[in-house]
């Protein structure tokens, strides 16, 4: 198989959100076709973005989720934020000068436990490596 074919192919593949173990088992149909030269493998299965736009229909696909606890945990750190800075503005509070910047703090906690949360559940998700 030509490496170069099987790379596009797993690229136009990965742009279209295919989850890795479709990936590898399209990659496995066109490597068992048997073609010596990339010429062999376009001619048997086209493009490889047009092959890839084919398969791909049919394939399970990757869900946005991935990345839900980042989205939504960012916009409640936005929130409180606003709110912070609302509350300086619009009332008379002023937080002491040494306890000032910590207000801020709960946000960026906000934050990385998103980050975390979605690193944390991406990886739960991976496929087992086959050897």
């Amino acid at each position: 198989m030509s490496p170069s074919y099987q790379k596009q192919l797993a690229y136009y593949l990965r742009m279209r959100r295919v989850e890795e173990p479709a990936i590898a088992d399209i990659l496995a149909e066109v490597d068992s076709h048997g073609a010596a030269s990339e010429e062999e493998l376009k001619a048997a299965f086209g493009d490889p973005q047009a092959y890839a736009d084919k398969v791909s229909e049919d394939a399970p696909t990757s869900s946005r989720r991935a990345r839900g606890f980042t989205t939504v945990l960012g916009i409640a750190a936005v929130v409180w934020m606003v709110g912070v800075v609302l509350l300086v503005a619009v009332t008379d509070f002023e937080p002491p000068v040494r306890f000032g910047p910590f207000l801020l703090w709960p946000a960026l906690g906000l934050m990385v436990l998103g980050l975390i949360l979605d690193v944390t559940v991406t990886a739960m998700k991976r496929p087992p490596v086959r050897e």
